[in-house]
């Protein structure tokens, strides 16, 4: 937060990749429990309906009104167990993307890098999602409708927060919910990491990070 470059300087030396993943975890959980006391699975799980596509709006209210019940609660139990195991997923997602950025570095770009290094680059500069979890839980605590809960876009860091997902057209809000300060913080904390442990020119590391983000994002 304060020292990006020395922290990265220092994965060179020291790859604890487990720490940033701990403090992570941490205050998910926090996020976690905000949500189970103040909104609640089901509601949760109404809110993603409500959200949805209108073909899946449609099958759903073709069901039997017992059928439609056991349809929302295994999706609401779905969901919360996916979110108690966040730290698993979360993992599971750095080992992915760390692997494509190493390859992109090292083979696209000739960076003299190790998988650790890049996997450890990920999960440090990921910590700015903190603040989305701690705005998140806030935001619930203070008193938010929980039918207003959107667990596609939990906290106030890009304008789609402030629209609305059914009103406004559909390609402005991705935009405007894909521009969010914390992920373009992350990708340039991340762009930054890279270029240092790879021993690359600092553009070399925006024009990676980026590059890929659009791909996967366009």
């Amino acid at each position: 937060f304060i020292a990006p470059s020395r922290t990265f300087a220092d994965i060179k030396r020291d790859q604890k990749w487990w720490f940033p993943l701990l403090v992570l975890s941490v205050f998910s959980y926090v996020l976690f429990a905000a949500i189970t006391v103040k909104v609640g699975w089901l509601q949760v799980q109404e809110n993603n309906y409500q959200l949805s596509t209108e073909t899946v709006r449609e099958k759903r209210d073709s069901l039997s009104p017992e059928a439609r019940d056991k349809v929302v609660k295994y999706s609401a139990a779905f969901t919360e167990g996916a979110f108690a195991a966040s730290p698993l997923l979360l993992l599971l997602t750095a080992e992915v993307c760390a692997g494509i950025l190493f390859a992109t570095i090292k083979y696209g770009f000739g960076g003299k890098v190790t998988f650790s290094e890049v996997l450890a680059v990920y999960m440090y500069a990921s910590l700015p999602r903190v603040l989305k979890y701690l705005m998140g839980a806030v935001a619930l605590l203070i008193g938010m409708a929980p039918e207003s809960f959107n667990m596609k876009n939990i906290s106030a860091t890009n304008l789609g927060y402030f629209l609305s997902p059914t009103d406004t057209n559909q390609a402005l809000y991705k935009m405007a919910t894909s521009f969010d300060l914390v992920t373009l913080w992350t990708l340039a904390l991340m762009a930054i990491g890279i270029s240092i442990v790879a021993g690359t020119k600092r553009m070399t590391g925006y024009i990676t990070v980026f590059g890929l983000w659009l791909a996967f994002t366009r």
